[in-house]
């Protein structure tokens, strides 16, 4: 499933908490995964990547085969 098709909401202001589970092969660095993802997110899930918006970042990895690499994104925040 794409981004665009999970999310159908206007871009957020300020979410609490982003939690990240990578699924997949051990290649690559965690952050340049998380960067790539954020980039993808960026106004489309939230407004921006910066602090103000996204001020807390959890991120997990676990080795799986390609055929059953996933992520698994939570975001966290408050309606105002």
């Amino acid at each position: 499933m794409h981004l665009g098709e999970w999310w159908t909401n206007p871009p957020l202001d300020h979410v609490d908490e982003l939690a990240v589970h990578f699924y997949g092969p051990a290649r690559g660095d965690l952050d340049n995964r998380v960067g790539s993802l954020l980039d993808a997110m960026n106004g489309l899930v939230i407004t921006d990547d910066n602090v103000n918006v996204l001020p807390r970042i959890r991120l997990a990895f676990t080795k799986a085969k390609t055929a059953d690499a996933r992520i698994y994104i939570r975001l966290t925040w408050r309606d105002e």
